[in-house]
């Protein structure tokens, strides 16, 4: 759906929506290091999940003001209504994830807190048969550091021309 509401803002030239849809884009893809860092059973992780459901919330809520209440295309319905759904979900998720904030000192990790590293750990099996945990490790922890040099510049980037979805 979000990549559709991506697709549908540049095919029908909706700069608020396109904005918009980038912004969720950017704070989403801390989930995609997440996913790595909770397969090599990294603490780190669970404090990366938490941080990028909130970003995804304060993005849909900052934007939100952008893109026309008063607009009534299809597109817009949809979007609001994804929105809608999005953060509901996210913080629903909040809720479900913040008692496990405290596995990210852990070392190592107790019983409770491998519990949440089932799925992510499942999802590399099937998709990275065969990789080792020291893999997933690099990999994450490598793709945090590019996040956070991303996410620093695009802050600094915003302030400036005053538009942080841009």
């Amino acid at each position: 759906m979000p990549l559709g509401l991506l697709v549908g803002a540049w095919v029908f030239p909706v700069r608020s929506l396109q904005r918009t849809m980038l912004a969720y884009w950017r704070a989403s893809s801390l989930l995609v290091v997440t996913v790595y860092l909770m397969a090599a059973e990294q603490g780190l992780g669970f404090g990366t999940g938490w941080a990028a459901r909130w970003m995804i919330i304060g993005c849909l809520l900052f934007f939100e003001r952008q893109v026309s209440v008063t607009e009534t295309t299809r597109l817009a319905q949809t979007f609001r209504l994804w929105r809608t759904a999005i953060i509901s979900y996210n913080l629903v998720g909040l809720v479900w994830v913040t008692p496990f904030l405290g596995c990210i000192p852990q070392v190592p990790l107790s019983a409770i807190c491998r519990v949440m590293l089932e799925p992510p750990q499942q999802f590399t099996g099937i998709f990275n048969p065969g990789v080792r945990h020291n893999v997933f490790n690099y990999v994450g922890l490598i793709g945090l550091g590019l996040y956070l040099l991303y996410f620093s510049y695009w802050l600094l980037l915003g302030r400036k021309r005053n538009d942080l979805a841009g």
